[in-house]
C-alpha cells in the first residue's frame, strides 16, 4: 500500500513537470496558439479522469504560455479559444458531477468586490472596448473560486504543491530563454523584457508566490531521495528570479527565502540541510551578481534614488479626488484615457485599489486580508505556516508593485485559498 502511495506520487510529479517542461516550449514556438493547445489538453484530461488535479497544472500554466508580444488593447485570438475552452470544460464538469456551488469562505466578499469593480464603468471614460473586460474581472475570479471551492473533494495540497513547483520550472525556464534571445539578438539587458503574457517583473511576482509551495515539499521530504528533486526546484527558483532582473523581486525573494529557513532553523533544527541550502543560494546569486556587477549596481542606485512610484501614486489619489463618486467608488481600470494600448496601473495593492475600488473598495479588500490571513492562522500547521510566510512577503511587495487586480496573480491567489479552505475543512496536516 505504501509502495503504491510512493509510485502514485512519483506519477504525479513526473505529469506536473512533464506539462511545465511542454508549456515551455509551446511558450516559446507556439506563441498565442499555446493557450487553446494548453486548455484543449485540460479538457480532456479532465473529463476523462473526471477528478480536478489532473487538470491543475493545465490551468496554472495556461496563464503563463502565451509568448506573442501584443499591446494590451489587443484581444489575442488564443486567449479567447482557450478562454471559451476553459469555460465550457469547467460547465460540463460542474453538470456532470452535479456541482451545488456554495459560496464558501470568500465568496461573499469576492462578491462584493466584483460589484464595486464593475461600479465605476458607468462613468469611466474607456479609452479601447477591449478594456471593459477589466471591469469584469473580479467577477471571473470569483467564478474560478467557486469552482475550485465547489470542486475539491479531498485534501490536494500536495498535488497542488507539485504544479506550483511546476509552475517555477515554466517561469525560470521562460525568463532563462528571454535573456538568451535577447543575446542573441543583440538586445539591451538593463530594460524590463516582455514574455508575451507579461514582463519580467510579473513573472518575479509569481516566482514569489511559488516558492512557498516548493520550500514546504522540501521541509515535509527530508530524509528522502524525493528531497533532492525540491532542493533542486528551489535553486532553479533562485535562477529564474535573477534572471528577472528585477529589482523588487530579487528583495522580497531573498526575504522570502531568508524566512523560509528561518522556520526551518526554528522547527526542526535543520542545520546542516539549512546551510547547505544558503550557501548554494548564495553561491548561484554572488556569481551572477559579479557577472553583472555594474547593471545590479545601477538598479540598486535608481532603486533607492527615483523610479517612479510617487508619480503613478500621486496621479492615482488626482484621480480619486476629482470628486466624491470617485472618491467612494473609484474611477476605475481604464480611467487614464491616455494609455491607448496598455492599461495604467498603479505599482501598488492600495492605490491600485483606490483608485479603480475608491475608499469603499479599499474597505472590502482590507475585510479580504483579514479573512485570508485568518484561514491560515486558525489551522496552525506546517503547510499554513509557510503559506502565511508566502502571503506576508508578497502582500509586502504589493505595496510598491502589481500584485492584487492583476488576472495571473488573482487567478493563481483564489486558486490557493480554495486549496487551503478544503484542506483546513478537511482536517488533515
Amino acid at each position: 500500500m505504501i509502495e503504491e502511495i510512493k509510485e502514485q506520487k512519483l506519477n504525479y510529479i513526473l505529469y506536473t513537470f512533464m506539462i511545465a517542461f511542454a508549456s515551455a516550449l509551446l511558450w516559446a514556438f507556439a506563441k498565442s496558439f499555446a493557450m487553446p493547445v494548453i486548455m484543449i489538453s485540460c479538457a480532456i484530461v479532465l473529463l476523462w479522469k473526471n477528478d480536478l488535479k489532473y487538470g491543475l497544472p493545465f490551468i496554472v500554466n495556461f496563464l503563463f504560455v502565451n509568448g506573442k508580444i501584443a499591446a494590451s488593447s489587443d484581444i489575442d485570438i488564443g486567449l479567447i479559444v482557450g478562454g471559451v475552452v476553459l469555460i465550457i470544460t469547467i460547465i460540463v464538469f460542474i453538470l456532470r458531477n452535479k456541482l451545488k456551488l456554495k459560496l464558501g469562505y470568500f465568496g461573499l466578499n469576492l462578491w462584493i468586490l466584483a460589484i464595486l469593480a464593475l461600479v465605476p464603468v458607468l462613468w469611466s471614460e474607456i479609452a479601447t472596448g477591449a478594456f471593459y473586460f477589466l471591469y469584469l474581472s473580479w467577477l471571473a475570479y470569483l467564478v474560478v473560486y467557486l469552482f475550485f471551492v465547489n470542486s475539491i473533494k479531498e485534501d490536494i495540497k500536495e498535488e497542488f504543491s507539485y504544479t506550483m513547483e511546476g509552475l517555477i520550472i515554466l517561469l525560470s525556464l521562460e525568463c532563462l530563454l528571454s535573456i538568451f534571445r535577447l543575446k542573441v539578438t543583440g538586445g539591451s539587458l538593463n530594460d524590463i523584457y516582455s514574455l508575451g503574457w507579461g514582463i519580467c517583473n510579473e513573472a518575479g511576482i509569481m516566482l514569489c508566490v511559488a516558492i512557498p509551495f516548493a520550500f514546504y515539499k522540501f521541509y515535509t521530504t527530508l530524509k528522502t531521495k524525493e528531497n533532492i528533486l525540491h532542493l533542486g526546484v528551489l535553486l532553479l527558483g533562485v535562477i529564474g528570479i535573477v534572471a528577472t532582473l528585477s529589482r523588487g523581486t530579487i528583495i522580497f525573494a531573498a526575504l522570502e527565502y531568508g524566512l523560509m529557513i528561518l522556520y526551518m532553523l526554528l522547527n526542526k533544527k535543520l542545520y546542516k540541510t539549512t546551510i547547505i541550502l544558503v550557501i548554494l543560494g548564495l553561491a548561484l546569486v554572488s556569481v551572477v551578481v559579479v557577472w553583472k556587477f555594474d547593471f545590479f549596481l545601477g538598479h540598486a542606485i535608481d532603486f533607492i534614488d527615483n523610479n517612479g512610484r510617487f508619480d503613478l501614486y500621486n496621479k492615482a489619489l488626482f484621480a480619486l479626488n476629482k470628486n466624491p463618486r470617485n472618491f467612494l467608488f473609484g474611477a476605475g481600470f481604464a480611467f487614464d484615457t491616455d494609455f491607448k494600448d496598455a492599461v495604467f496601473v498603479c505599482h501598488s495593492t492600495i492605490y491600485e485599489t483606490l483608485v479603480c475600488m475608491g475608499v469603499v473598495g479599499l474597505i472590502f479588500l482590507l475585510i479580504h486580508f483579514a479573512l485570508k490571513y485568518n484561514l491560515v492562522m486558525k489551522k496552525p500547521n506546517s503547510f499554513n505556516s509557510i503559506m502565511l510566510i508566502g502571503f506576508i512577503v508578497v502582500d509586502l511587495y504589493g505595496l510598491i508593485d502589481n500584485t492584487y487586480h492583476m488576472y495571473y496573480y488573482m487567478i493563481i491567489l483564489v486558486m490557493i485559498l480554495a486549496v487551503i479552505e478544503k484542506a483546513n475543512k478537511l482536517g488533515v496536516e
